[in-house]
């Protein structure tokens, strides 16, 4: 990894003709300022949003359930956290580089679309099926509980990696405001769906992800 990095580091200032100067541009910082801290703004929205639900649950319901959805939640996570990350870091650098070629820019989204959904859905339906062996083989009985909830929130899970292609796009398009915008609505969003579901139990919190996710 050190290696890779001198190696890479190397190279740059050899081949690339930027170079450094000793000042800072007011107007470099200002655009850049503009845009980075709605990114920023929305990083943490989406952050707190997301830790909402283990705080919510580790609060006010029995121990033994919050471990059953927490298991659900973790090993759930796994794969379509692999699918979006590697679809992300594509999309990234290509949508950046024709970010102004609309029509091209349509095509090459949808493509990215098209793949995710060949991948994400048979997954994430395959994962559903076989729930329940699949926790009695690993983990036994103790954790059968969970099976429900990680049914539930693997429907969220087939979602996820269509949302973070969204925002590499929105970022592509250097339109962080309406990025911002989203986050806030969707934050709004999960807050009132979690006051009306909340008294019904972890299932219907579960419940709520989906729709937080659509």
């Amino acid at each position: 990894t050190l290696l890779y990095a001198f190696f890479r580091s190397l190279f740059l200032w050899v081949y690339s003709p930027w170079r450094p100067i000793a000042r800072f541009s007011r107007k470099s910082l200002g655009t850049f300022f503009a845009f980075s801290n709605k990114l920023l703004s929305a990083s943490v929205i989406s952050t707190t949003v997301n830790n909402i639900y283990p705080s919510l649950i580790a609060a006010f319901y029995p121990m033994s359930q919050v471990a059953y959805f927490n298991q659900a939640k973790k090993y759930q996570d796994i794969p379509f956290l692999t699918l979006a990350n590697t679809f992300r870091t594509v999309a990234m650098l290509i949508l950046s580089e024709i970010n102004e070629q609309t029509e091209r820019l349509k095509r090459v989204v949808s493509k990215i679309i098209k793949s995710i959904a060949f991948l994400s859905f048979p997954i994430g339906l395959t994962m559903i099926v076989i729930a329940e062996p699949t926790f009695h083989l690993l983990f036994k009985e103790k954790w059968l509980a969970a099976v429900p909830y990680f049914q539930i929130l693997t429907f969220a899970g087939m979602l996820s990696p269509f949302i973070f292609i969204f925002q590499e796009l929105f970022i592509a398009k250097e339109n962080s405001k309406f990025f911002l915008g989203i986050e806030v609505a969707k934050g709004v969003l999960l807050i009132l769906l979690i006051v009306l579901l909340f008294p019904h139990g972890i299932t219907a919190l579960a419940v709520s992800w989906i729709i937080y996710m659509v």
